[in-house]
């Protein structure tokens, strides 16, 4: 899994994960600025590979320039939690708007 993405503010945010063992209830992500203020709950669906789940926001149009983190956390049924590394997020001004 990548640690760091680049993207321009106004696209698409999207990437995919494999989580072996993991169910689509059991996960959830957040988006937020480095003073953990939350900036956007990720959708979360199925991929077409098994265990393989895409992540994904469509309208970042207002989403802050800098840096931005992120994560997924797996809350199982049994009650276990357990988040991936964070991930860093550079949004950059658009220019072809």
């Amino acid at each position: 899994m990548a640690t760091t993405f680049t993207m321009k503010r106004g696209d698409t945010f999207h990437y995919a994960v494999m989580w072996e063992g993991a169910a689509l209830s059991e996960l959830r992500s957040q988006i937020r600025d480095t003073y953990g203020g939350l900036v956007a709950n990720v959708q979360i669906e199925p991929a077409a590979a098994p265990h393989t789940f895409r992540l994904s926001f469509d309208d970042t149009a207002n989403w802050p320039t800098g840096v931005l983190q992120t994560d997924i956390q797996r809350t199982s049924a049994g009650g276990l939690i357990e988040s991936t590394e964070t991930m860093t997020i550079t949004v950059e001004k658009d220019v072809t708007r």
